[in-house]
């Protein structure tokens, strides 16, 4: 990986892959003729604007004939091809933590 992505593009066996979508929705196509253990890894960075469509290329995904769609800003997975039968799976699938702010409040000392 060497660019965050911003258009569609089909993924690379052992990549890794930073994908932006806050200008439109993008599609990562998954490779067409998969090996066993090949992983690929995505961070859908806006994917809360405008989701992230991993296309599955003719190969199952978990089992499935459906691609999957991340729609979470920062999101990330990995996944991990099987065999024919079950495809691609998901070796994580991660939504971000909610984040806490402090606001105002009177602190007691004990």
């Amino acid at each position: 990986q060497t660019s965050i992505k911003t258009a569609n593009f089909t993924a690379v066996s052992g990549e890794g892959y930073f994908v932006d979508t806050s200008g439109g929705a993008v599609t990562m196509t998954l490779p067409a003729s998969p090996s066993i253990g090949d992983a690929i890894a995505i961070v859908a960075l806006d994917g809360g604007t405008n989701a992230v469509t991993v296309a599955r290329n003719s190969s199952k995904i978990e089992g499935g004939t459906d691609d999957l769609s991340m729609a979470s800003n920062y999101g990330a997975m990995t996944l991990v091809f099987s065999d024919a039968a079950n495809g691609w799976v998901r070796w994580n699938n991660e939504s971000p933590d909610t984040f806490i702010t402090a606001t105002g409040g009177v602190f007691l000392k004990a």
